[in-house]
């Protein structure tokens, strides 16, 4: 008897069925994406916790704490917020066990397994190693690899510690759909760089924990920027271009320090006309700029305002 996941069946490089069924595509991270508020939560908490199922999964009734993970990446943007927090696949499924869930059917469909540490005599076991539907496992190679043509939702039955997250990304929001509520979501159709914007302003005025892997790296014994960290520099600079400066502060001033945090904090916010105000405190643009590179540098402890490649 076919199994549902049969529809999906894929192939794998090397393998006999490359020319009838779609090729599988390399899986080797995986993202949680979250809204701007639930993004601040997991950075306080430090880790991403699970969470009951509410949709019309066939495990709505079981009680059972997931985290829902995916390799997707959304051509009209996510339903699920604009922060992806990224996980090694091959790290998190390791000696675990798989069950299938289900296929629903959105457009494209959405496969669903559940990874989990416990056993479930109610679910058909898969085994990526010799399953044949969108997930697969080549045990030679050490890879694996997913069907691209669904919505692939791996369902993790445990919380998900920050400390193992390899990098935060940032993707546009669906300008249409939501997983909370279409109706009254404030971030539905804010796109990537201006969740990035909201999400770093928040982060540095509100001293929020993070770990420094996730934004900086050591290139030949130097702690530099990766690239989400240029990029939010870099947009909040711009945001404050053309504004109006004609205050007194200036970049060597003590409080000019505080009057940065303050000024972000209020456009982590969204309170733009506060924001104004914050920036025309200072002399010019250029005690500001100098002023928010300095603050970056001491937050993330880079090397110096060239570690920023602005």
């Amino acid at each position: 008897m076919l199994k549902e996941w049969n529809e999906f069946r894929i192939a794998t490089p090397g393998g006999r069925l490359s020319t009838r069924y779609p090729m599988g595509q390399p899986l080797t991270h995986i993202h949680h994406v979250a809204h701007l508020e639930t993004s601040y939560r997991i950075l306080k908490d430090e880790k991403i916790r699970a969470g009951l199922i509410f949709d019309k999964s066939i495990l709505n009734r079981k009680r059972i704490l997931v985290n829902w993970l995916s390799p997707n990446h959304w051509y009209y943007g996510s339903r699920y917020g604009n922060v992806s927090f990224t996980y090694n696949f091959n790290t998190l499924v390791k000696n675990k066990n798989y069950y299938w869930v289900e296929v629903i059917r959105y457009s494209p469909p959405a496969c669903r397994i559940l990874i989990t540490s416990k056993v479930y005599d109610y679910l058909d076991e898969y085994d990526p190693k010799t399953e044949t539907g969108p997930w697969r496992y080549v045990a030679d190679e050490d890879t694996h690899y997913w069907n691209g043509d669904c919505c692939m939702e791996f369902m993790l039955e445990d919380d998900l510690l920050l400390s193992r997250c390899s990098n935060i990304g940032f993707v546009d929001h669906n300008k249409q759909a939501c997983c909370v509520d279409h109706s009254t979501c404030q971030d539905k159709g804010l796109s990537s760089l201006k969740g990035s914007l909201y999400f770093f302003a928040t982060l540095i005025g509100n001293g929020l924990p993070f770990y420094f892997h996730q934004f900086t790296q050591q290139v030949d014994g130097i702690i530099k920027a990766k690239g989400n960290l240029q990029d939010a520099i870099g947009l909040l600079l711009q945001s404050a271009r053309r504004k109006n400066f004609s205050g007194r502060i200036r970049f060597s001033d003590a409080n000019a320090e505080a009057q940065v945090l303050a000024a972000v904090t209020f456009l982590g916010n969204g309170q733009i006309e506060q924001y104004k105000l914050m920036l025309k405190e200072f002399r010019s643009y250029t005690d500001y700029e100098e002023k928010l590179i300095d603050v970056f540098v001491k937050t993330f402890q880079l090397a110096d305002d060239r570690s920023l490649d602005l």
